[in-house]
């Protein structure tokens, strides 16, 4: 294929996938405004607040602040049928039985300024 048809090609990916991260990031925030139900656990130092809102069956939105802040520090889509378990360590907060939906105290840079993206 000449240079041509594989810039045509390249720019057709990308704009399918553009297309993609647009649909996607729309319903994330259709669904974080839609969420009615939130539980709220507080670390056992007193430091940290974690919500967790449900926006469907399956799908949760975890958002870490700190006890008396409105502002978000850090937060998780996660994927779960089954029910939520908080688990509070020193060093990282869990949101599942499996441990794999873990947000780490206190939180990154880049999860804090991730946090604050619309």
């Amino acid at each position: 294929m000449s240079r041509l048809k594989w810039s045509l090609l390249l720019v057709f990916v990308f704009v399918l996938w553009g297309g993609y991260q647009i649909d996607s990031y729309r319903d994330a925030a259709r669904w974080r405004r839609d969420i009615a139900v939130w539980d709220h656990f507080e670390s056992p130092d007193g430091v940290y607040v974690l919500e967790i809102g449900y926006a469907d069956e399956h799908w949760k939105w975890a958002r870490l602040s700190r006890k008396g802040s409105t502002e978000v520090i850090a937060d998780r889509w996660f994927n779960a049928a089954e029910q939520i378990r908080v688990g509070w360590h020193s060093d990282r907060v869990h949101c599942n039985l499996n441990n794999t939906d873990t947000i780490r105290l206190p939180p990154y840079w880049f999860e804090r300024w991730l946090a604050r993206a619309p």
